[in-house]
Protein backbone atom coordinates (compact mmCIF):
# COMPACT_ATOMS: atom_id res chain seq x y z
CA UNK A 1 0.00 0.00 0.00
CA UNK A 2 1.38 3.40 -0.97
CA UNK A 3 2.05 6.07 2.14
CA UNK A 4 1.29 9.67 2.43
CA UNK A 5 2.69 12.23 4.23
CA UNK A 6 1.50 16.52 4.53
CA UNK A 7 3.59 19.13 6.33
CA UNK A 8 1.83 22.20 6.79
CA UNK A 9 4.59 25.33 6.36
CA UNK A 10 1.97 28.37 7.86
CA UNK A 11 -1.01 30.92 6.95
CA UNK A 12 -1.06 34.01 5.03
CA UNK A 13 -3.25 36.24 4.12
CA UNK A 14 -6.36 33.59 5.20
CA UNK A 15 -4.55 30.62 3.51
CA UNK A 16 -2.52 27.36 4.15
CA UNK A 17 0.40 26.52 2.44
CA UNK A 18 1.85 23.17 2.27
CA UNK A 19 3.70 19.80 0.59
CA UNK A 20 2.03 16.18 0.28
CA UNK A 21 3.69 13.11 -0.58
CA UNK A 22 2.64 10.03 -2.47
CA UNK A 23 4.85 7.29 -3.00
CA UNK A 24 3.84 4.67 -6.17
CA UNK A 25 0.67 3.18 -5.67
CA UNK A 26 -2.92 4.13 -5.90
CA UNK A 27 -5.07 5.98 -2.92
CA UNK A 28 -8.40 7.57 -2.59
CA UNK A 29 -9.24 11.51 -0.97
CA UNK A 30 -11.74 14.09 -0.66
CA UNK A 31 -10.44 17.60 0.40
CA UNK A 32 -11.44 21.13 0.31
CA UNK A 33 -11.27 23.30 -2.41
CA UNK A 34 -7.25 23.20 -3.57
CA UNK A 35 -4.81 24.69 -5.84
CA UNK A 36 -2.04 22.58 -6.31
CA UNK A 37 1.42 22.25 -8.12
CA UNK A 38 3.46 19.09 -8.81
CA UNK A 39 7.18 19.55 -7.94
CA UNK A 40 8.11 15.74 -8.16
CA UNK A 41 6.90 12.57 -9.49
CA UNK A 42 4.35 10.90 -11.94
CA UNK A 43 1.14 10.06 -12.36
CA UNK A 44 -2.88 11.14 -12.65
CA UNK A 45 -5.79 12.21 -10.71
CA UNK A 46 -9.22 10.31 -11.69
CA UNK A 47 -12.19 12.38 -10.71
CA UNK A 48 -15.95 11.21 -9.80
CA UNK A 49 -17.04 12.18 -12.94
CA UNK A 50 -14.37 10.06 -14.60
CA UNK A 51 -12.08 12.85 -16.31
CA UNK A 52 -8.79 12.58 -15.46
CA UNK A 53 -5.31 15.37 -14.97
CA UNK A 54 -2.08 13.84 -15.89
CA UNK A 55 0.71 15.04 -13.31
CA UNK A 56 4.35 15.74 -13.78
CA UNK A 57 6.85 18.49 -12.50
CA UNK A 58 5.18 21.94 -13.27
CA UNK A 59 1.28 20.74 -13.41
CA UNK A 60 -0.67 23.57 -11.86
CA UNK A 61 -4.45 22.01 -10.85
CA UNK A 62 -7.35 22.54 -8.69
CA UNK A 63 -9.60 20.74 -6.97
CA UNK A 64 -12.60 21.31 -5.96
CA UNK A 65 -14.38 20.23 -2.29
CA UNK A 66 -16.49 17.47 -1.89
CA UNK A 67 -14.91 16.05 -5.18
CA UNK A 68 -13.24 12.52 -4.95
CA UNK A 69 -10.20 11.79 -6.20
CA UNK A 70 -8.40 8.49 -6.82
CA UNK A 71 -4.43 9.15 -7.15
CA UNK A 72 -2.77 6.59 -9.60
CA UNK A 73 1.26 7.52 -8.93
CA UNK A 74 4.09 6.18 -11.12
CA UNK A 75 6.69 7.49 -9.23
CA UNK A 76 7.46 9.22 -5.65
CA UNK A 77 4.99 12.52 -5.57
CA UNK A 78 5.45 16.17 -4.32
CA UNK A 79 2.96 18.67 -4.72
CA UNK A 80 2.70 22.09 -3.08
CA UNK A 81 -0.77 23.11 -1.70
CA UNK A 82 -3.11 25.95 -0.96
CA UNK A 83 -6.42 26.20 0.69
CA UNK A 84 -8.00 28.31 2.59
CA UNK A 85 -7.38 28.11 6.43
CA UNK A 86 -11.70 27.87 6.87
CA UNK A 87 -14.57 26.39 4.87
CA UNK A 88 -15.00 28.24 1.65
CA UNK A 89 -13.62 28.52 -1.96
CA UNK A 90 -10.60 29.33 -3.37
Amino acid sequence: APSTGETEFGTTEGLRVGVWDHTVGNSLQANDDEVFVVLRGKGRIILDDKTSLELEPGTVGRLLKGQNRKWEIASDFRKVWITRKEDGVL
